[in-house]
């Protein structure tokens, strides 16, 4: 297979399962199959410490520089085939069972992508990342407010971005956030509430909806500009 590496090669990822019922799923063709012992995803790293967690990738799978770090138990991550997963981080450890569902063709070109506290992150197909994105899906720290005791910064659920969804360089998605689909999330914006409605370029800090109606292309408006007149 032209996306596996013997581990002999030096550009080949690294596939570390410790613990017990711990599984790396390749899916080809609509067919899932556990990865061989010899096989592994160039450009990928996978390093599990727990139990019962489960890592399903379907190919193919463009990677460079990018880690799967797993330290807990009952985790659940599915990548789907993508033409660029380029130096991303996932990283789930502290709690339990947290959730990572990225959609096909969705390319991120370098996040760092952190899950504890049971908490969980689901990004949709075609969407666009840039460079120098953070994803926390909790604090990792408790606020707790002096009269009642009681701790106010909980997770509600998982981060959800739509389909079709840019997000720009350095910015930030904290805790609950939710972009819908077709947005646009602007550069060094901090994204921290929930945002239902599609077709919106939400900026600024904390992020708000400054267009609405709006769509996006990978194109550059040069380049698109061109395609249009033809």
């Amino acid at each position: 297979m032209k996306w596996f590496f013997k581990k002999s090669d030096e550009n080949a990822g690294l596939v570390h399962l410790r613990g017990s019922n711990n599984r790396v799923i390749i899916i080809e063709g609509g067919i899932e199959r556990p990865i061989h012992k010899s096989e592994r995803i160039r450009g990928l790293d996978i390093i599990v410490e727990g139990n019962n967690n489960t890592i399903k990738i379907e190919m193919p799978f463009n990677a460079n520089g990018s880690t799967i770090l797993v330290m807990n138990n009952n985790v659940n991550i599915e990548l789907g085939r993508t033409a660029g997963f380029f130096e991303t981080k996932i990283v789930c450890r502290y709690g339990d069972g947290q959730v990572c569902k990225i959609g096909k063709e969705t390319t991120i070109n370098g996040a760092s992508i952190e899950l504890p506290e049971s908490s969980g992150l689901i990004i949709g197909q075609g969407c666009m990342l840039a460079d120098n994105i953070k994803i926390w899906g909790s604090d990792g720290h408790s606020i707790i407010d002096l009269n009642s005791m009681n701790i106010v910064n909980h997770v509600s659920g998982p981060i959800t971005v739509g389909d079709y969804v840019w997000i720009g360089d350095c910015a930030i998605l904290t805790k609950n956030a939710r972009v819908a689909d077709f947005s646009v999330v602007a550069a060094g914006t901090v994204c921290c509430k929930e945002f239902t409605e599609p077709n919106v370029l939400i900026a600024g800090n904390p992020g708000n909806i400054i267009r609405h109606g709006i769509i996006w292309e990978r194109y550059n408006p040069s380049k698109l500009s061109a395609k249009l007149k033809k």
